[in-house]
């Protein structure tokens, strides 16, 4: 966990704490520019669900599988979805994505 709150920042990952006191990491897609530890790589490479994750010349890269979905809204939408995640003390991308998934039923 210290490692990708060091390395991507915690504005580029969510963890989650599931049934069995299991914790799931998502990661937005990064390149990690330095070489981390063999032990911590195969760690990451077996614990992976969704993505991939590669030595690069670079560094690491780290694939989620997550993409990027821009889009341009009326600022009176935009502050309206703000103040509905506020009083749900989610954050306006955590609840742009649970009404996508409820509305395509993902």
């Amino acid at each position: 966990m210290g490692l990708f709150y060091s390395k991507l920042g915690p504005k580029n990952i969510k963890v989650f704490l599931g049934k069995e006191n299991k914790i799931t990491v998502e990661v937005k897609p990064i390149l990690i520019k330095e070489d981390i530890p063999g032990y911590i790589f195969a760690l990451l490479e077996e614990s992976i669900i969704e993505g991939d994750i590669s030595k690069r010349l670079e560094g690491v890269y780290i694939d989620s599988d997550l993409e990027v979905l821009a889009i341009a809204i009326p600022s009176k939408l935009k502050k309206k979805i703000r103040e509905d995640a506020a009083k749900t003390k989610n954050t306006i991308e955590d609840l742009v994505i649970s009404i996508l998934k409820e509305k395509y039923d993902i």
